[in-house]
């Protein structure tokens, strides 16, 4: 009696390790085939001109699970060639992210492609490299009837850039009519290492508009009054320039102290 209850705890002894080799055997199945990659995101999409700038990318597999130990090929496309050329490669760590450090040496948007080595695999995605940054403050003061726009641009490098800046009103803005000194003024620039191509008020007085170039460390100093027949405005200044980063940029909301009373009319 004693033997057959020691032969089945020896029975059950063994079954129990038996089933628990199987299922760690079918576990690392399951975990293998989860090791091929299923995504890659690019965690960084700007980088600096002419400066060491680093590349990320994150792998995932089915299962958004982070892949470490995993070989990321990275590759840039070369506008002369017409093609993508390596560029360095690196391991996936502990969070399923592989860096490479690289200096970018044309601005724009620089098309670059990961690829996961064994797994056939691959990604591409375009990382913003500014020509330039530049940083817009915009302020105001209030004057009768009206108020006066100020506006600085600086640009910080690190190169010359163009562009264009458009001052909008909101929709329900309009000009004073009557009685009216001077609508608006002519707008004026005060320039250091830079050149404005062009500075005018728009047909239907909706926005001014600035174009210009400026240097490394240029400055723009705007400054233009206007007439307002509107109590509330808003001033929205939109920027466009491809190849530049714009930096602040902050709209203007102003409440129009009235000094002079609108006639009345009859």
């Amino acid at each position: 009696m004693l033997m057959k209850t020691k032969f089945k705890k020896i029975f059950f002894i063994f079954f129990f390790l038996l089933l628990a080799c199987f299922v760690g055997a079918v576990s690392a199945s399951v975990d293998s085939s989860d090791n091929a990659t299923n995504d890659l995101k690019f965690i960084a999409k700007e980088a600096k001109l002419n400066k060491n700038s680093l590349i990320q990318v994150q792998l995932l597999n089915s299962k958004n699970q982070t892949l470490e130990n995993k070989t990321v090929h990275f590759q840039i496309y070369n506008k002369k060639s017409k093609k993508y050329q390596n560029i360095g490669k690196n391991i996936t760590n502990s969070d399923g992210i592989a860096i490479l450090s690289y200096k970018f040496k044309s601005y724009g948007r620089i098309n670059v492609k990961s690829s996961v080595e064994g797994d056939n695999f691959e990604k591409s995605t375009k990382i913003f490299v500014p020509k330039a940054y530049l940083s817009i403050k915009n302020s105001y003061s209030k004057k009768k009837d009206g108020a006066t726009l100020y506006s600085t641009i600086y640009n910080k490098g690190p190169k010359t850039t163009k562009f264009k800046i458009y001052y909008k009103f909101d929709d329900n803005f309009h000009f004073r009519s009557e009685p009216v000194k001077y609508k608006y003024t002519k707008p004026k620039a005060y320039i250091k290492g830079s050149k404005i191509l062009k500075m005018k008020v728009s047909e239907k007085g909706k926005y001014l508009y600035v174009s210009g170039t400026i240097k490394k460390k240029g400055k723009i100093k705007i400054k233009w009054a206007f007439e307002s027949g509107t109590d509330l405005l808003f001033i929205e200044p939109v920027v466009k320039s491809s190849s530049t980063k714009i930096l602040g940029n902050n709209p203007l909301k102003i409440r129009i102290t009235r000094f002079t009373p609108f006639p009345v009319e009859g």
